[in-house]
């Protein structure tokens, strides 16, 4: 093998035997392309690559081992290596289709960097078959799609069993007429909903990983409003939480929590069907500390209310709910009464 030349003064080389052998051993295909396009020599894992014996790669022209729709885009990477004496390191040259003795065609990726030889400059140029990696990035997007499809169905089909169980429900307490009765029945249908809800924003979104809870809001408290808008008289909502994306495993409670406060605001907080606003929001103050807070501007709670013993069913779920995500809550009266809850999100490892 020709000597690859470092200036005028080089440092004592190897024989060229010890080189010879040191080149035909490296771990990666290497060519060694003259400038006027031809191959000056393989090592022996560029011959098993392209299919070659054992020096039969020599002489042999670019457009032998690469497809003829390749061979002006890698043309055009020789003269700009010469050109501009700069390597082209492997990653930042686009991938090119290679060809092998057969005639058979594959994806490489190649690397070129420029060399001085007693016979003019030259390009050494390290070759990757890429037909395995992207076999296997192939298999690995197959069934990421698949799982996604099989996470949208679970999501569908847990959606459409929760609206069963609701529309049950439905039927149970049209068969009553005890008036607190049907009210027990509408409670249970508004949580149900609300798990509901978080599946088919998910399956809507086709993000599995997290809940877009400004979505998943807007649906859920227009349903609460056609429940007990007409108990409250006319509601106005403000909702904010936008570009907060929550787990299932967070966004389900707190969609609990918000079905529970919102129900009991238009169920208690606008006397005589006077109507007002109910605020809902969601906020990350900081990385991984969310604050979920559920407001109106109705009846003051009064002030010896105790959030943390006592209250409705729904007050005590919402308790539970809050400790479950090892969360505070607190009540507000001023400005506006309610409930304010922060808790933490671990992040996705």
């Amino acid at each position: 093998m020709d000597k690859l030349l470092t200036g005028s003064e080089a440092a004592p080389c190897m024989p060229d035997s010890l080189l010879d052998r040191a080149f035909d051993s490296l771990p990666v295909a290497i060519l060694l392309v003259a400038k006027d396009g031809h191959v000056e020599r393989g090592n022996l894992l560029a011959e098993q690559v392209f299919g070659y014996g054992h020096g039969q790669m020599t002489g042999l022209a670019v457009s032998l081992v690469v497809a003829e729709r390749a061979l002006p885009q890698v043309q055009a990477l020789i003269e700009e290596t010469l050109d501009t004496a700069h390597a082209l390191p492997l990653g930042a040259v686009p991938e090119v289709t290679g060809r092998r003795s057969d005639g058979a065609e594959f994806p490489i990726g190649i690397g070129l960097n420029p060399v001085q030889t007693e016979r003019g400059p030259m390009v050494l140029s390290a070759v990757v078959d890429m037909s395995e990696r992207n076999e296997r990035e192939a298999r690995i997007s197959a069934a990421l799609k698949e799982k996604d499809l099989l996470l949208g169905e679970i999501h569908h089909r847990v959606k459409n069993n929760l609206q069963i169980v609701h529309s049950l429900l439905d039927l149970q307490a049209l068969d009553s007429s005890d008036p607190v009765f049907g009210e027990l029945m509408r409670d249970v249908q508004a949580r149900v909903r609300a798990m509901a809800l978080v599946h088919q924003t998910l399956y809507q979104s086709k993000d599995f990983a997290s809940v877009n809870f400004q979505a998943f809001l807007e649906t859920m408290l227009a349903a609460l409003a056609d429940s007990w808008g007409r108990a409250a008289g006319p509601v106005e909502w403000a909702i904010n939480a936008r570009d907060v994306h929550l787990p299932i495993n967070i966004a389900i409670p707190c969609g609990l929590i918000v079905s529970e406060l919102v129900t009991n605001a238009l169920k208690h907080a606008f006397p005589l069907g006077r109507g007002g606003v109910v605020g809902v929001a969601l906020s990350e103050d900081f990385p991984g500390e969310i604050t979920l807070s559920v407001i109106n501007d109705g009846k003051p709670i009064p002030k010896e209310f105790d959030v943390e013993g006592g209250g409705t069913l729904g007050l005590r779920l919402v308790r539970l709910l809050v400790e479950q995500m090892h969360g505070s809550i607190r009540v507000e009266s001023d400005p506006s009464p309610g409930f304010v809850m922060t808790f933490r999100v671990e992040a996705s490892a």
